[in-house]
């Protein structure tokens, strides 16, 4: 072993009287922060070495945050207490993550080829509106921004879906996703809210809509009305916003699928047309392919009643409520933030 001159000793003795008060004999709770105005190599050890003058007074540049035996802080107590050198510690690499701000106008980048966010507080050129004095507009009760659209007194069931011809490029495939609030429940009876017509239109036509309080996906092919029904027992939620996500693939051809917050609606295998136990109805072999979707409609339409009040024992149309409108009843329903695509839209 070398012998060190007395500075150098003097050093040594200085750096193993710092390293005794480490993190490790902090007290319970106090911080473990690494110790200033020492400088030196990058933190860690490599034990048996004393150098003089160097990087580290008995340690050099090893395995990071190791001083000693003992753990350190980030840097491995700056430099493991060298003397001279550069200082120890480096950042992680990872940026701060920056606070998103809120979506206040979901149509405002242009990137897709239909899309309404009512944030102009009217329905937009291009869309036709029913005759009906239930649909409006509204500010304040927005899923995203301040407008939404608003048809109420439901329990007169009224046809309220607006309606656009202009699909932009979309063909025979498109995706989708609106954001909706029902209040205070989807009714037993089925309904729709969205519905998108191919050129064989009225009779060949996919459909996101609810019957049984839950979601019902549907497909309607050629003459004679043909129903592919889709029943699921994925409840509609009542009194907040919903986003849902549908994709009608009229080119493979396939029947809808869709989702709800981002989690894709099983069907009840027994409860689709063609494996129907209780009812019996085959429905349509199989999707015709569509030549062009021509048609987009969203808001609601009854084709039963609008009470809410469920009958787990009937089959959806024997349920003495499926046709009426029998207290509590669907009241409201809010429509925001619609968007069309040939690619997935995704929620916001």
């Amino acid at each position: 072993m070398r012998r060190l001159g007395p500075s150098t000793a003097l050093a040594v003795w200085f750096g193993s009287a710092l390293l005794c008060c480490n993190a490790s004999d902090a007290p319970p709770g106090a911080p473990s922060t690494p110790l200033a105005g020492a400088s030196g190599a990058s933190g860690g050890t490599k034990s048996g070495e004393e150098l003089v003058g160097g990087s580290a007074v008995g340690h050099t540049a090893g395995a990071p945050g190791e001083a000693a035996g003992a753990p350190l802080a980030a840097g491995g107590m700056a430099g493991s207490l060298g003397v001279g050198g550069a200082a120890g510690g480096a950042s992680s690499g990872e940026p701060e993550p920056v606070a998103q701000p809120p979506v206040t106008a979901s149509c405002m980048d242009g990137k897709h080829p239909v899309c309404l966010d009512f944030e102009g507080g009217q329905v937009p050129p291009g869309w036709q509106t029913p005759g009906t004095n239930e649909l409006h507009v509204e500010k304040g009760h927005g899923a995203h921004g301040e407008y939404a659209m608003h048809v109420s007194n439901l329990g007169s069931k009224p046809s309220a879906l607006i309606t656009t011809g202009e699909l932009n490029g979309i063909k025979d495939v498109m995706w989708g996703r609106y954001y909706h609030y029902v209040s205070p429940a989807a009714a037993w009876g089925h309904g729709a809210m969205v519905w998108v017509g191919d050129a064989r239109s009225p009779t060949n036509f996919y459909e996101v809509g609810f019957e049984s309080n839950a979601y019902l996906g549907m497909w309607i092919q050629g003459d004679g009305w043909l129903e592919k029904y889709m029943r699921s027992t994925v409840t509609v939620p009542g009194n907040k916003w919903v986003c849902v996500e549908f994709l009608f693939d009229g080119a493979a051809p396939s029947v809808g699928r869709y989702w709800v917050d981002g989690s894709e609606i099983i069907f009840d295998p027994k409860r689709v047309a063609g494996t129907d136990p209780i009812q019996n109805y085959r429905g349509p072999e199989a999707v015709l392919k569509a030549e062009q979707f021509t048609i987009f409609k969203i808001g609601i339409e009854f084709y039963h009643g609008s009470s809410t009040v469920a009958c787990p024992d009937y089959p959806p149309w024997l349920c003495p409520t499926y046709n009426n409108d029998d207290a509590p009843s669907m009241t409201d329903i809010w429509i925001d933030d619609v968007a069309l695509d040939t690619t997935r839209v995704g929620c916001l």
